[in-house]
């Protein structure tokens, strides 16, 4: 089985289990983010990033400005790497993940945590 195999399985494992770890607090993040999401992808320049911050899954207002790059940058592929994502609760990536039809890999040096993803 070559490495882009055994990868993609992966991530189509991260993806069922992320449906299992949605409850309704989740969608509701997931549904007010996609809101800002649309706000910032309307912004032009901006002067400073508190402007453009929000936090849905990220640890602080990451989710706001990766949402504003990716709609400001041309970015033809649409897939992430992402470390130490602990069990994945709390991260950079699954708002793309879940609201922009991302793809990747998480990874954490933790078995215990990536157990649970």
């Amino acid at each position: 089985m070559s490495i882009i195999t055994k990868l993609k399985i992966i991530v189509q494992n991260v993806i069922f289990n992320q449906q299992q770890l949605l409850n309704e607090s989740d969608i509701q993040k997931v549904l007010i983010g996609n809101l800002l999401a649309i706000q910032i992808k309307q912004k032009g320049i901006v002067k400073d990033f508190e402007e453009i911050e929000f936090k849905v899954f990220s640890q602080w207002g990451d989710d706001g400005i990766i949402q504003y790059l990716i709609h400001h940058i041309g970015i033809p592929n649409k897939t992430f790497i992402e470390f130490g994502v602990e069990s994945y609760i709390e991260a950079n990536t699954r708002f793309l993940l879940l609201n922009d039809n991302w793809s990747g890999l998480i990874m954490d040096g933790s078995t215990d945590h990536i157990n649970t993803v």
